[in-house]
C-alpha cells in the first residue's frame, strides 16, 4: 500500500489526464488516472483483493496530493521525486 499516489503522479506527468481518488472498502484511499481519451489507468489496483468494493471516483487535485498536511506527513514529495529520479524524469512539485 502507499504506492498509488506517486505512481498516479508519474502517469499524469507522462500522459496527462486527471488523477482520480476513490475509497476501497469505504476506508482506504486509492488514486489512479483517467487519460484524455477517457481510458482509466490503474497500475496499483492489484494491491487489493478481487472482492474489494470501490466507491465512485472523483477528480483529485495534484497540489493536494503533494502539499496537503497529510501528504507532507506521509512523505509523498520524497516518494514522488525518488521515483522521478529512478525513471530519469523531472519532478513537477
Amino acid at each position: 500500500m502507499g504506492q498509488c499516489v506517486p505512481t498516479s503522479l508519474i502517469v499524469q506527468d507522462l500522459f496527462g489526464g486527471i488523477i482520480l481518488r476513490t475509497n476501497a472498502d469505504g476506508k482506504h484511499p486509492h488514486y489512479f488516472n483517467r487519460l484524455a481519451g477517457g481510458t482509466e489507468v490503474d497500475l496499483t489496483r492489484d494491491q487489493f483483493l478481487p472482492n474489494t468494493v470501490f466507491e465512485p471516483p472523483w477528480e483529485f487535485r495534484r497540489q493536494n496530493m503533494l502539499h496537503s498536511s497529510g501528504a507532507i506527513e506521509a512523505g509523498i514529495i520524497g516518494q514522488y521525486t525518488h521515483l522521478c529520479r529512478l525513471l530519469g524524469l523531472p519532478a513537477r512539485t
